[in-house]
């Protein structure tokens, strides 16, 4: 049950204003959420109204956390509450992936030429424009046993957080993992169809509503939001569309080799 002491304090926004203290905004059990706690987590694009809603949806996300917390204290074991040894995991996951992004940060690192971006293009007959089937989507792929699925199915799974949250995604991701969270930029579905073990159907209903999937082969779990589909891309837009991802992709390539060869120096 939630105790008389849980509230909710609407105006964030002109709280957020003032020179007093920090403020209390909502209290479950004796558990207090601050308000720079919340004004931490608006993003600073967000003002008047919309800063409010997203206010009070954090609020109100942490109320039901902090009564499912309650309930499971009430519950659980000693035992079944403890998770050190998968603390102690995601921990070093983090740690790695941290790691992995520093000494990836330098751009410089990893140059890419006009010349190899053409030999890829060339390569992977990329180097002309057809009129194919293109879908935009999100997607993060991990091994199916990693301990990010936990942590980036749920901002993945809500639009809301996915629009808001994909710095969070980059952060756990890194160079390291494969993913790809670019709302505006449109693939060929034929090269999703064999990248992933997915075969999208009902195709025209993407232009409606946004639908997330998880699927998994012997290795790999794979999370996609698909965001739209078009029948045909214009040869404008795939020629130009080509040659970014082909650069994108070497970067990608040798980010990946450097990290390789450093893990091989290690040993």
């Amino acid at each position: 049950m939630r105790k008389s002491a849980l509230f909710i304090l609407l105006l964030v926004l002109f709280a957020a204003c003032s020179d007093s203290g920090d403020s209390v905004v909502a209290e479950v059990y004796e558990n207090k959420l601050y308000l720079s706690e919340v004004q931490g987590q608006i993003p600073e694009y967000l003002t008047g109204k919309d800063s409010v809603e997203f206010a009070r949806k954090i609020i109100d996300d942490w109320i039901v956390n902090q009564l499912l917390l309650h309930e499971a204290y009430k519950e659980l074991t000693a035992s079944e509450r403890d998770f050190t040894k998968e603390l102690t995991e995601l921990h070093n996951d983090l740690m790695i992936q941290a790691y992995c992004r520093k000494i990836t940060a330098d751009t410089n690192l990893f140059p890419v030429s006009d010349d190899e971006v053409r030999e890829f293009m060339k390569t992977y007959g990329l180097d002309y424009s057809v009129e194919k089937e293109i879908v935009r989507l999100n997607y993060v792929k991990l091994p199916k046993k990693s301990k990010l699925i936990a942590k980036i199915k749920p901002i993945l799974s809500d639009d809301d957080l996915r629009q808001t949250e994909k710095p969070v995604i980059e952060k756990l991701c890194a160079d390291s993992i494969e993913y790809f969270i670019d709302d505006d930029k449109w693939l060929y579905l034929e090269d999703i169809e064999v990248e992933f073990p997915l075969q999208v159907k009902e195709k025209e209903q993407l232009k409606d509503e946004n639908r997330f999937l998880e699927v998994e082969d012997d290795e790999y779990h794979y999370m996609i939001v698909l965001l739209d589909y078009r029948k045909h891309q214009t040869a404008a837009e795939s020629g130009a569309a080509n040659y970014e991802n082909a650069r994108n992709m070497i970067r990608q390539q040798k980010r990946v080799r450097f990290i390789k060869n450093r893990v091989e120096e290690l040993r």
